[in-house]
């Protein structure tokens, strides 16, 4: 989870589970072994500090231990960046950073930055909803998404009348209560928050860098 954890009223021991969360986000080594496993057994530092996987290749590699229970944005993102292992560079190596410094590394979050790569910076990695009125709709809702989204892939209904009979079905099913509970938080975070008010604040193309860098493509015979 982003904003934080959920600890259910059934849990045998959630003072643990809350101390593994604070140990998770504690440090950068902390985050890679809950996800990673143990350094020098399931995974090493490589070349220029890459990421080397030791696991055993193939469809039942050995079990390496814990598991994240939340994570800090910082450390999600040292980790993305880290360099590639030899022979698993990215086509364009820039596109990752790219990413990361429109979604979560601006010095200003509502301030567009040069070279940003061409995606909209949410106001939602900064307002944290609270869905009160309709948490316990989240499956519903999502089947609904799913299940319509599943129809319009696959052929089964054309696009405009698919997205049609969603929003339709959302709404009823509680999306309309939804809408509302997104509209007064914004409202009133928004009046905390004037610079999200900025219509520059997220879509920004004129700070977008859309320049790629892929090899060559080879011809064929």
């Amino acid at each position: 989870m982003e904003r934080g954890i959920v600890v259910a009223s059934w849990a045998q021991a959630p003072e643990a589970i809350v101390a593994l969360a604070d140990w998770d986000n504690a440090s950068f080594d902390n985050y890679l072994t809950s996800r990673q496993g143990i350094q020098g057994k399931h995974w090493k530092l490589g070349e220029g500090g890459s990421f080397v996987n030791l696991m055993t290749p193939g469809p039942k590699p050995e079990y390496s231990g814990m598991r994240g229970t939340t994570w800090a944005t910082k450390w999600q993102i040292q980790r993305a960046l880290m360099p590639a292992a030899p022979g698993q560079e990215p086509i364009d190596p820039r596109i990752t950073p790219r990413i990361y410094k429109n979604a979560h590394t601006r010095k200003a979050p509502a301030t567009p930055e040069s070279s940003e790569y061409p995606t909209i910076s949410f106001v939602d990695h900064y307002l944290p909803y609270q869905f009160t009125r309709t948490a316990q709709l989240e499956g519903d809702l999502t089947t609904i998404a799913n299940e319509n989204f599943t129809k319009i892939v696959n052929g089964a209904v054309p696009p405009a009348a698919g997205i049609k009979d969603f929003w339709s079905q959302w709404r009823a099913a509680g999306g309309e209560v939804r809408i509302q509970e997104i509209t007064e938080q914004y409202a009133k975070w928004s009046a905390d928050h004037p610079e999200w008010k900025n219509p520059k604040a997220s879509p920004s193309p004129e700070s977008w860098d859309t320049t790629v860098s892929y090899p060559e493509r080879r011809k064929g015979a």
